[in-house]
């Protein structure tokens, strides 16, 4: 694949919505994008914190800032509807090399594309096109919420097409969704015994001092959060295998 560096293409897409139309951007375009690309955040089907802006500019600005980045993405009129980063594969061996490859660093997890809720069809079939006209071949978008909407609205628009797609390397994970409470969410899905447990814990802390509940958005609490947070995790299993974001420079300035 070649250099993302480069001029955008605009082209008109295929879809059932009205004034939809698909981009193809370098990394250096990023920054234009944040407004709409925010907004599409608020909208999405489905949540994925590695495609948020904030998340991404740290990366792009840190330890991915020498990798070609560049974002697929799908507009109705002034409105971002449809976003996919993509990147250029790790490994380059003839034949078997995928076209396409959904943007992944080793601090990203997920590649679920962003779609916008009220127009996940035709976002879905809008993306298709934007990233067939990148290449025709293979695409790969790793560890994907297979149950999700989103992957199921790309699966629909595959099928409805009649273009093949399969999954690879299928796991189990525990993932937590927003929208409930948290006293729902313990009393729904955490049983009593181990409700007591952390109960019996927060006894136990409280014994060593008060305990505290804070949120920071800015500033010197920030900065101590963000210390702390550091600490914590590179003295544990990251630390060890030297992945904790404190292990090296461009780590810990992200």
């Amino acid at each position: 694949m070649e250099p993302l560096q480069k001029p955008q293409l605009m082209l008109q897409v295929r879809g059932s919505g009205p004034g939809l139309r698909g981009e193809i951007l370098g990394r250096d375009a990023w920054p234009t994008l944040l407004p709409a690309w925010e907004d599409l955040c608020g909208r999405s089907i489905e949540d994925n914190v590695y495609y948020s802006p904030r998340y991404a500019q740290a990366l792009l600005e840190s330890v991915e800032k020498d990798k070609d980045v560049g974002f697929a993405i799908v507009w109705n009129e002034s409105s971002l509807v449809a976003m996919l980063p993509f990147s250029s594969p790790k490994f380059a061996i003839p034949v078997i090399q995928p076209a396409g490859w959904a943007w992944q660093s080793k601090y990203t997890f997920s590649g679920t594309p962003l779609l916008d809720k009220s127009l996940k069809t035709e976002a879905a079939e809008a993306l298709l096109n934007v990233l067939g006209s990148i290449s025709e071949g293979e695409w790969i978008v790793p560890t994907v919420n297979t149950k999700g909407e989103a992957c199921q609205s790309m699966i629909a628009a595959l099928v409805r097409r009649e273009m093949p797609w399969v999954f690879l390397n299928r796991f189990r994970r525990a993932a937590l969704e927003a929208g409930s409470t948290f006293d729902e969410h313990m009393n729904g899905h955490v049983c009593s015994k181990r409700r007591k447990g952390l109960a019996r814990n927060r006894r136990r802390l409280d014994e060593l001092g008060r305990v505290e509940h804070e949120s920071h958005w800015f500033g010197e609490g920030l900065d101590r959060a963000v210390s702390a947070f550091l600490e914590i995790e590179a003295n544990g299993w990251k630390g060890k295998q030297g992945t904790a974001l404190a292990c090296d420079e461009e780590g810990r300035q992200s």
